[in-house]
């Protein structure tokens, strides 16, 4: 099977790999392991992003990104129940609900949960588990995301309820609505990142979907990531934090290195599927 290994502002390192080794690894829940690419020494890893058949289900291809344990990385961690069968609330009839089944985690690599495990045998009927009341684990913070906002919904609404720290929305300004500015004045603790501008895939053919493809003239990806960054600025103001979130987490290196001439938008990337990509917050 196929992967390739991103080290920051290096080339990416193409190898082969047995999917079942790797499958294993995946279903023991590590979230950091070490690689070693043949004619090279070991370096510590996560997982960036996987391909699986439609079909059969099996891993295609992995993309794998190195660390640095020294520096805090955002991951998706899973969140598991234990004690259902003993609540009170399932041994009188009622159904216990799993609403959130991940939260971004940050901290640094080596101290990054495999899962994170909430105790729901006391729950009784009527009873609702907030995250907001979970302690975060040792040296890890939680970030709480919503990825392609663009309006006051009733999931949104639930998201601010839950969350008892601060929380990121990753806000498309091309289909802005007037109703999420209005919504968010009242949340102090919620910061707005730029989502690339119109979340329109412009990869090639065959390609992996990305906004800001290689291909994409880098004029054209400067007017249009200007553009939102001043739209975002005008109508969240000082919640606004002038830091790119890309679609699908992808930019082409050459243009996440042309960041410069956007001035506050220099070297601020945060990717909420994995680690920081080569620039980054």
């Amino acid at each position: 099977m196929p992967g390739v290994v991103y080290s920051g502002g290096s080339e990416a390192t193409p190898f082969q790999v047995q999917e079942r080794e790797v499958r294993t690894i995946i279903a023991e829940g590590a979230a950091l392991f070490d690689l070693e690419v043949e004619g090279s020494k070991a370096v510590p890893v996560v997982v960036k992003e996987q391909q699986m058949h439609p079909v059969r289900g099996n891993l295609q291809h992995i993309d794998l990104q190195e660390v640095n344990l020294d520096e805090k990385i955002q991951a998706e961690v899973a969140i598991e129940l234990e004690g259902a069968d003993d609540a009170p609330g399932v041994k009188g009839g009622g159904v216990l609900e799993h609403v959130t089944r991940e939260i971004t985690v940050e901290a640094l690599p080596t101290e990054i949960p495999d899962r994170i495990l909430l105790d729901v045998s006391e729950m009784e009927i009527n009873d609702t588990l907030q995250l907001s009341v979970v302690p975060a684990p040792q040296g890890a913070t939680f970030w709480w995301r919503d990825d392609d906002a663009v309006a006051d919904t009733a999931a949104l609404r639930r998201l601010l309820a839950q969350a008892g720290g601060p929380i990121a929305l990753a806000v498309i300004p091309a289909r802005l609505e007037p109703s999420l500015p209005a919504l968010l004045k009242s949340h102090g603790s919620v910061s707005v990142l730029q989502h690339g501008f119109d979340h329109r895939n412009r990869a090639p053919a065959g390609g992996k979907k990305s906004e800001f493809p290689a291909a994409r003239p880098w004029t054209e990806v400067a007017d249009d990531l200007a553009k939102g960054r001043d739209r975002l600025a005008n109508a969240f103001g000082g919640q606004f934090v002038p830091a790119l979130t890309p679609p699908w987490n992808r930019i082409d290196p050459g243009h996440a290195d042309q960041l410069g001439q956007l001035g506050d938008l220099a070297g601020r990337i945060v990717e909420f599927d994995g680690p920081p990509g080569p620039a980054h917050a």
